[in-house]
């Protein structure tokens, strides 16, 4: 499965920059961090407003209020060990609708979707015959 690690960073709220192991999931409309990863990220759930569409969503058998951390700055890490920063309009930041510790979703990764891809030029090549799969800027 292909993986990288994001950074993210915002200029309005105080975002931990920590680096973040995500799934690149062409199956995924959005960029999402789970609540696991918001806590560790220091994300400020309770000041994020829901997404005014798809505000409810299910992932990985839970149901999640989408809410949005507007104006990201997500920071790439290349197999070289380089970083590439590319500006995002919003990600969700998943928040369960019943109470759940966010240590129940350690397990389960954020997601770089396919908003990222399209808005930043990219593609993911995956080719499993080979053993392959990576991004590539358009």
């Amino acid at each position: 499965m292909p993986f990288t690690f994001i950074v993210l960073s915002n200029p309005e709220y105080r975002v931990s920059p920590r680096p973040i192991w995500v799934l690149v999931d062409t199956g995924s409309p959005w960029t999402a961090l789970t609540p696991y990863d918001a806590i560790l990220s220091k994300v400020p759930t309770h000041a994020l407003k829901r997404a005014t569409d798809f505000s409810e969503f299910s992932f990985a058998g839970h149901k999640f209020w989408r809410l949005m951390l507007p104006e990201i700055i997500l920071s790439l890490k290349y197999e070289t060990g380089k970083m590439s920063r590319y500006e995002m309009p919003s990600i969700t930041i998943m928040n369960p609708t019943k109470k759940i510790p966010p240590e129940e979703f350690k397990g389960i990764p954020s997601v770089l979707g396919v908003d990222f891809l399209r808005i930043n030029g990219f593609y993911l090549h995956f080719d499993p015959k080979n053993n392959e799969a990576f991004l590539e800027k358009i």
